[in-house]
């Protein structure tokens, strides 16, 4: 009678794959392990946020110069409208030439725009006044000049003429809170029927300052969301780590080896960890110990008594064909017996 043994994989030879098959399965940012991964993220973050903030800059520097530009051009044509209208009522008689001029004028000086009181002013083209808060009217201003030596109004008068508007850049002669300088930016627009200029201007060397503190502001509330991104983000990942009991690639490698029969690998857990994934894995591994070991003892009970049993049966054999023997003795006996009556009968 033939047995068969159920012999368990016990040992590290069942565990044939090797690292570098399991890494030639993760390529890239997943073959990194998950800490790794956590810290890789939040300096995405970080970077992310970094960007954002100094684009924001740029973009606010731009905005408010373009915002500043844009209040001083509309000022300045709706200063030309106000001549036009002045012009026209000369044009029909209501007003004289003269008096015409000199209610626009008076109309111009008086005009305040923006946050910072921005005015406006007027000068013909031999560059006398024509219209100014804090000059007098028929000044010369031709020799007026900018600490860098420009001829502010000279310039104006030069980058007008051209194109009948223009921009024009200098220094103030006046400081301006910590600027002793303050660059200064200027548009001028052409009004031909009266030969004069009107002309406005901002103060754009305060941008920076203003963008400065406007990217403290960011730069504090940027670090306030990135902590609590981070801090959440961070729990996150660790709560999952916490769960698995260690990294998933671990895991995943320590329950292929169970898979593949080798019933010894070592389980690595964390202090005190009780409910993580890899404890349950290794009571898992545990468990199939204990059962590949009681499968195997209650294996060679069954194989002990099958030889028992196979004894037992070689033993009543050879009694049996003991028995036939001494059966088939008896029975020539009792043929030699029945031969002797007979003669004897037949006598």
């Amino acid at each position: 009678m033939s047995t068969t043994t159920i012999t368990p994989s016990l040992g590290m030879n069942a565990y044939t794959s090797t690292p570098s098959s399991s890494g030639n399965a993760h390529k890239g940012l997943a073959a990194l392990p998950l800490r790794r991964q956590r810290l890789l993220g939040i300096a995405i973050l970080w970077l992310i946020l970094a960007v954002m903030i100094a684009i924001n800059a740029f973009q606010s520097r731009a905005l408010l110069y373009t915002e500043r530009e844009q209040r001083m051009v509309t000022a300045v044509d709706i200063a030309i409208s106000t001549l036009e209208h002045f012009h026209q009522l000369a044009e029909q008689g209501q007003l004289s030439n003269q008096e015409a001029q000199r209610q626009a004028f008076n109309t111009l000086r008086d005009v305040r725009f923006g946050e910072e009181d921005n005015y406006l002013f007027a000068f013909n083209d031999s560059l006398h006044i024509l219209a100014h808060p804090k000059r007098e009217v028929g000044e010369d201003v031709s020799q007026v000049k900018d600490p860098e030596g420009t001829l502010i109004f000279q310039t104006m008068l030069e980058n007008t003429q051209a194109t009948g508007s223009g921009f024009t850049e200098y220094f103030s002669n006046f400081a301006r809170g910590g600027d002793a300088q303050p660059q200064v930016r200027a548009y001028s627009a052409a009004f031909t029927p009266w030969d004069a200029y009107v002309a406005s201007s901002v103060f754009v060397g305060d941008v920076s300052s203003t963008i400065l503190k406007q990217l403290i502001e960011s730069v504090l509330v940027g670090i306030l969301a990135g902590a609590l991104v981070t801090l959440a983000f961070w729990g996150m990942v660790s709560l999952i780590l916490r769960r698995l009991g260690g990294e998933p690639d671990y895991a995943a490698s320590v329950v292929s080896r169970i898979a593949q029969g080798d019933l010894t690998a070592p389980v690595i857990l964390q202090q005190n960890d009780t409910n993580s994934l890899l404890y349950d894995i290794r009571h898992m591994r545990d468990k199939l110990r204990d059962s590949m070991q009681e499968i195997q003892t209650t294996s060679a009970a069954v194989d002990h008594n099958a030889a028992d049993i196979a004894e037992g049966n070689q033993e009543l054999s050879s009694r049996t064909e003991q028995q036939a023997a001494a059966l088939q003795q008896t029975s020539s006996s009792m043929e030699e017996v029945t031969a002797t009556v007979r003669q004897t009968a037949d006598r």
